[in-house]
């Protein structure tokens, strides 16, 4: 889960290099590209076929997941990389209120207090009022919003669809929706072998993540790495400063602390053991 986090970070360190030569549809595309391309690798080294069980799950987890990507990689170029991946990374704890509310799932009291920590660090951060809300941030913390939604879809597919095939999918949904945009603009033409570099590296890193992860959670419970998946706040805050010498304020450092605490916690009493879907 470690390695996942690094990889997470890395990624999105390599969109924000990126952007400055190509389009948000760009490395969205290129970047699900590679992860449709390795995914799809899998399900044939496994045997398993293409067709999905549920469509309109499935659906949704892919137009939610789109948008929620296209959100977060835009806030990478507006704001700090650590805010842009702490303000995404509120979707698991506003997925523990969705699955309540959606799936019906018991809410946890402990689960309560922390979700409210997790808010407070979200107005510490975004701190409406005492200063001017970027839009950066609304994107990534709607990105949060969105990719919660699609770990909701992600749960009601467990029992329909394996996550390869649901990967590969969303992917492949991405690769067709960015695709469109990228094409007609005509930014193929204007690719260099320096940017087609980072581009794939993206995608690279993208995937290697969802393996690590995957793969985490198949060898230990969830409450013992789901916590582990914060260090990519962690990584991000320091590729930022390290980068682009990026470094957050008073406000915004305690309220990244209450979003990793909350996220951290919340999964050591979460009673559902399927890992969460990335949607970065």
């Amino acid at each position: 889960m470690l390695g996942a986090s690094v990889c997470y970070a890395s990624m999105s360190a390599l969109v924000k290099t990126g952007l400055g030569a190509v389009s948000v549809m760009g490395v969205v595309f290129w970047r699900s590209l590679v992860v449709m391309l390795v995914s799809g690798a899998l399900l044939r080294a496994e045997g398993e076929g293409l067709r999905p069980g549920n469509v309109p799950w499935l659906a949704l987890r892919c137009v939610a997941g789109f948008t929620a990507m296209s959100l977060f990689f835009t806030s990478i170029g507006l704001v700090d990389l650590g805010t842009a991946n702490t303000l995404t990374y509120t979707s698991p704890i506003v997925t523990v209120v969705l699955a309540a509310l959606i799936l019906k799932e018991r809410l946890h009291r402990r689960s309560l207090p922390l979700v409210a920590l997790g808010f407070v660090g979200v107005l510490l951060i975004v701190r409406p009022g005492a200063v001017e809300v970027e839009p950066g941030t609304l994107m990534a913390l709607a990105a949060g919003v969105l990719a919660a939604f699609s770990y909701i879809a992600v749960r009601r597919l467990r029992s329909h669809d394996t996550p390869p095939r649901i990967v590969f999918w969303f992917a492949a949904v991405s690769v067709v929706l960015s695709g469109a945009w990228y094409g007609w603009r005509g930014e193929f033409a204007a690719l260099t072998w320096p940017d087609l570099a980072v581009l794939l590296g993206v995608g690279l890193f993208a995937s290697g993540g969802q393996l690590l992860m995957t793969w985490s959670y198949r060898v230990e419970e969830a409450q013992v790495v789901g916590p582990f998946s914060y260090f990519t706040v962690v990584c991000s805050v320091a590729l930022g400063w390290l980068g682009w010498g990026e470094r957050p304020g008073v406000w915004s450092l305690v309220g990244t602390l209450c979003v990793v605490l909350s996220g951290a916690l919340l999964s050591g009493v979460a009673k559902a053991k399927a890992p969460p879907e990335e949607s970065g």
